[in-house]
Formats: structure tokens, C-alpha cells, sequence
């Protein structure tokens, strides 16, 4: 398993302003899917937005009709431009 200060270098080294590209969620799949996860990608655009990925990752969700304990972790990357850094403190 990954270790958590590695797994956050990893993904803040991933471009992701909105709209995101593909490479961070193709990463968090494989992460995902080497622990047992089950994986699926929805993507949501309209109205003149920009594509927004979302990703559900389940766990457990097979027996999720018996009182086997399962887990959901839903997620999707919003991020606006940082602008100029030299105007951050």
C-alpha cells in the first residue's frame, strides 16, 4: 500500500484544473482497483459546461445485500487556476 505522504506528492503533482484531464483519475482507478475496488467513471457536461469526471470507487458492495460492511468514495477534481503565484503569502 501506498504510503499517504507519497500518495499526496503523487497527486499534487497531477495537473488538474478543471476541466481535469484524464491521467489523475486513470491513476486513481489503477490505485483503486489494486486494492479490490470496484471502479466506474461518469463523466457530465451540458448546458455549456465543461466536462466534469467523476469517479466512484466500491468496496464490498457485492454482498451489499447481507449486513457486509462496505465503503463508497465518490470524487471529482474542481480546481480553478492558481493565478499568479507571486500574489500568494
Amino acid at each position: 500500500m501506498i504510503e499517504t505522504i507519497e500518495l499526496a506528492k503523487k497527486l499534487i503533482a497531477f495537473e488538474s484544473v478543471t476541466p481535469a484531464k484524464q491521467d489523475i483519475f486513470d491513476y486513481l482507478i489503477k490505485l483503486f482497483q489494486n486494492q479490490g475496488f470496484e471502479t466506474k467513471q461518469l463523466n457530465f457536461n451540458g448546458d455549456g459546461s465543461y466536462e466534469v469526471i467523476n469517479l466512484f470507487a466500491t468496496y464490498g458492495m457485492s454482498n451489499a445485500g447481507s449486513n457486509a460492511k462496505h465503503f463508497i468514495f465518490a470524487c471529482h477534481v474542481d480546481v480553478v487556476p492558481a493565478g499568479n503565484i507571486e500574489d500568494w503569502t
